[in-house]
């Protein structure tokens, strides 16, 4: 009788391995599985918020010392961290050339970025809503201003995001 015992406890240990494979069978496809699908499933991408809205109030150009003055709204509900501005010269043509800003805008920019590079210009504490800011900038390199494209800009977790619903592209008089 104590015989029996013994074969019907090796069949029940040999069942419980059968079912330990399976498991690791199961899980080691579900990992393979996982990493072949990670690199193909989109991760969360930084966006900037729908309501961010930036306006010309006015364009004031010197020909003689080519310097232009620009001032922008926030009409938004957001605070914009920075903008990226372009001109052309062409009426047909989009914007593509980097304005460069004045120096002397240094209080209101934010010191760790640089100056002008590809015609970013940041803003040390946020451009508020309802609040104005008046960019003074040199278009000595184009023979005039035409068009101007000013994209807002939002710093999330430490990156410069290019808002792209708030791009303004506005046809510009009497900057010869």
């Amino acid at each position: 009788m104590s015989h029996k015992n013994k074969e019907e406890d090796k069949r029940g240990v040999s069942t419980l391995v059968s079912y330990v494979f399976l498991i690791v069978i199961v899980v080691t496809l579900a990992i393979l599985v996982y990493s072949w699908l990670k690199p193909v499933i989109p991760q969360d991408t930084a966006e900037c918020p729908e309501k961010i809205t930036l306006v010309i109030s006015n364009i004031t150009c010197d020909s003689d010392t080519d310097k232009v003055k620009i001032k922008i709204k926030n009409k938004g509900l957001f605070n914009v961290d920075g903008i990226n501005l372009k001109i052309s010269d062409d009426i047909e043509k989009s914007p593509s050339k980097d304005l460069v800003f004045d120096m002397e805008q240094g209080d209101m920019l934010n010191a760790e970025e640089p100056l002008s590079k590809g015609g970013f210009l940041y803003f040390k504490f946020g451009l508020q809503p309802g609040e104005e800011f008046t960019i003074e900038g040199d278009y000595s390199g184009q023979t005039s201003i035409k068009r101007i494209l000013i994209q807002a800009l939002k710093i999330i977790d430490g990156e410069g995001i290019l808002c792209e619903n708030a791009i303004l592209k506005e046809e510009v008089e009497n900057c010869d």
